[in-house]
This record gives structure tokens, C-alpha cells and sequence, in this order.
């Protein structure tokens, strides 16, 4: 059964003033992305008595349904394009255009003086890195963000950061005045951890740091619990690509401290698959003057690696998508991939649907799963 959608227009209280199916609202496209900024698109007849309804900022739902009695919301959108045009049969029409909360936080810097331990001008810590992530947004965009003089505060209205409980791994922290979204996303990398802000009740926010997705792998799982295998032979996966590259691929990182010339300190190095062929050996340098002690030494060494690493890309088309999408697998979900002898799990970061004519096209966007020993 194809899955109907609604789109619930807000008040500035959060209530629901309008409620659009997609016969009124037409040409509905939304994406969602993982720890990322997700959009969502429809178009409106100008004349439409909910047209006026929006406006800059304003917030919409869209919901998908699977069955009459059942309701799962994809997202909650801010109105940040009205784009009012005259068809070629004399028709007039408003095309909305919203993006996620997440919107939010690219919108805010890491201000230095929001952080009560700062020192020589850095946001410096070492915190689990749910723990660093939630406390990060707290102070930059929580109830932690200050006015400073002229400048007002850059606290988000209604929004409060969620208790993580300390689950990921310990990680040396070191910015200033980066854009907020960009600093979650560096930390969020590798499958580390993941992050989303969604609303509550009213026009409240709660910010989360958490693994979102399940691992659905057949590794995993097999024997005693199901898995997701999309492959051909099932009927799952169509027009199947692999890309091997390695033109960019570094195997040896040299670890640079302070000083300069004869006098530069040189820390170390580290390597990984630097052995994998006689010909593996790639070399770059990392400048580590800002690194305070060995475990900063070794995340960043074991980042500058991860981010050098050869270029494995999988395409293809997700056959019977709108069928298992919600039901079988979900955004940040991990799944195997199986073809021609390739078998790798992979997570599914992105989720394109279009909705036109009644027509329901389903796009899942994957990328191969990260894993710390991962060459």
C-alpha cells in the first residue's frame, strides 16, 4: 500500500492552523540527512486560503502515513524561500521551501566566551563525545549562550539539550569560532556519534546527541536475529557501481610539533596499511603545534588517517524502497550490500522522497560504514 502524506502548518505556539494534503500542496519533495541540514519542498495555489499562512520562519510537518491509523512525522521545517510566480496558463503559485532545526545551529558560532573554562582564546576539553557535543550546544546555543555587550545571545528560544548519559569515546576538543553545524559534524564523523534537534511540544526544542539507526547487518545479526541484505538477487538493488581509488590515499602520517627549521619538534608517526602492497607507502605531515598532550597526539594522528583513506564508493538504485522504507530499514540504519562478490555493510545517511500526481518515489542515498580499522 503507498503511503499518503499530509503537511501541518504552525502557529508561532506550535498548535497545528492548517493541514495540507498532497492534492492542495502538490510537487512535494523533501530529504533527510544525517547530521546535517534536511529541506522540504511543495507548491501551493497562490489563492489557496492557507497560502498566507506563510511566511519567514514560519514552521511546517510533513507526515507519512502508512496506514490511516498511523502517523510518522519526517521532519519539522522552518520557511526560508516563498517563491510567488504566474504559470503559463494565467495559474499563480507560491513554491515553500523549509529546512530542518538543524538550520539553527549553522546559523551560530562557537563564540570563545561562552565557555566558562576557556583559555588562550580556544574552547578547550575533553569530554566523552556525546558529553562534549551536548555540552558544546548548551553554551553556544542553549541556555549557556550569553548576551556580550552590543551582541545579543545565541540561545535558540525553547531550546533545552538532552542528558546523554556519557556513551562515546573520550575526545580532545580545541575550536573557536568555527560555524556551530560545522563543529557537531567534524564530531559527529567516522559513525562516532549523531545528532538531531527536534521539537517537543509547542515551538520547544530539545537538542540530542546519539547513535540514530539501528545495525541491521548481517554480521550482526545472523544466525539468531533478522538482517537487511539488499542485493539483486532479492530483487532489492539495481544498477549496482563499485569505485576503487586510491590516488589520494595516505598510509603514514609524520606528527610536527612547535619550533621551526632544525628546531621543529617532531613527535612521532603512525601508520596503517602502509604495508598492504610494496608500493602502499603515502606520507603526510600534521601540523600538531595546537596539541596539548599524547592522546591529542593520537586522535589527531588516527583522524588525519581515517580522513586520507582510499575511496571505496558504492552507487545504485534501491529497488522496493517504498515498500521497506520505515518498515525494513530507516535513516541511519547500517545494512549489507551484496554483488558480484562484494559484500560490505553500509549505512543509509540520506533519504530523498517525491510525492507528485500521487506517485510516491522513495531515494535512499548510502555510503560504506565506517570502522575504526577500516583501511
Amino acid at each position: 500500500m503507498q503511503a499518503s502524506y499530509t503537511i501541518h502548518i504552525l502557529d508561532a505556539q506550535g498548535e497545528t492552523v492548517a493541514l495540507l494534503d498532497t492534492v492542495r500542496a502538490s510537487s512535494l519533495r523533501y530529504e533527510r540527512v544525517l547530521d546535517d541540514v534536511s529541506t522540504a519542498q511543495f507548491t501551493l495555489a497562490l489563492d489557496d486560503p492557507d497560502a498566507a499562512l506563510l511566511a519567514k520562519h514560519t514552521w511546517f510537518e510533513v507526515m507519512r502515513h502508512r496506514t490511516r491509523a498511523s502517523a510518522v512525522r519526517e521532519g519539522t521545517f522552518l520557511v526560508v524561500v516563498l517563491d510567488q510566480f504566474r504559470d503559463e496558463d494565467g495559474q499563480d503559485w507560491l513554491i515553500c521551501s523549509g529546512v530542518s532545526l538543524e538550520f539553527l545551529l549553522l546559523q551560530r558560532v562557537l563564540d570563545v566566551r561562552n565557555d566558562p573554562l576557556a583559555a588562550g582564546g580556544w574552547s578547550t576539553k575533553q569530554l566523552p563525545r556525546d558529553v562534549l557535543m551536548a555540552q558544546v550546544v548548551h553554551e553556544q546555543a542553549g541556555p549557556g549562550a550569553l548576551p556580550h555587550g552590543l551582541v545579543p545571545s545565541q540561545q535558540v528560544p525553547g531550546l533545552t539539550v538532552e542528558d546523554s548519559g556519557g556513551v562515546g569515546d573520550p575526545v580532545p576538543f580545541r575550536r573557536a569560532w568555527d560555524d556551530l553545524l560545522t563543529v557537531l559534524t567534524d564530531l559527529a564523523a567516522g559513525d562516532a556519534m549523531d545528532f538531531e534537534l527536534v521539537r517537543t511540544t509547542g515551538v520547544n526544542v530539545v537538542f540530542r546527541a546519539r547513535q540514530i539507526g539501528s545495525d541491521r547487518t548481517k554480521a550482526a545479526n545472523y544466525p539468531l536475529r533478522p538482517y537487511v541484505v539488499l542485493s539483486p538477487e532479492l530483487g532489492r538493488l539495481a544498477e549496482p557501481r563499485l569505485l576503487r581509488d586510491w590516488r589520494e590515499e595516505k598510509t603514514v602520517v609524520y606528527l610536527m610539533g612547535q619550533g621551526a627549521g632544525d628546531n621543529r619538534e617532531f613527535y612521532g608517526s603512525m601508520a596503517a596499511n602502509a604495508q598492504e602492497t610494496p608500493y602502499s607507502y603515502a606520507a603526510v605531515v600534521e601540523d600538531l603545534r595546537e596539541a596539548d598532550d599524547a592522546t591529542e597526539y593520537i586522535t589527531q594522528a588516527q583522524a588525519t588517517l581515517a580522513k586520507n583513506r582510499a575511496t571505496v564508493e558504492f552507487s545504485c538504485t534501491v529497488t522496493q524502497a517504498e515498500d521497506l522504507y520505515g518498515l525494513v530499514w530507516d535513516l541511519g540504519d547500517v545494512v549489507t550490500v551484496h554483488w558480484a562478490g562484494f559484500e560490505r555493510d553500509m549505512r543509509l545517511v540520506g533519504v530523498t522522497v517525491d510525492v507528485s500526481d500521487e506517485t510516491e518515489t522513495v531515494t535512499p542515498t548510502l555510503r560504506g560504514r565506517y570502522a575504526p580499522d577500516a583501511g
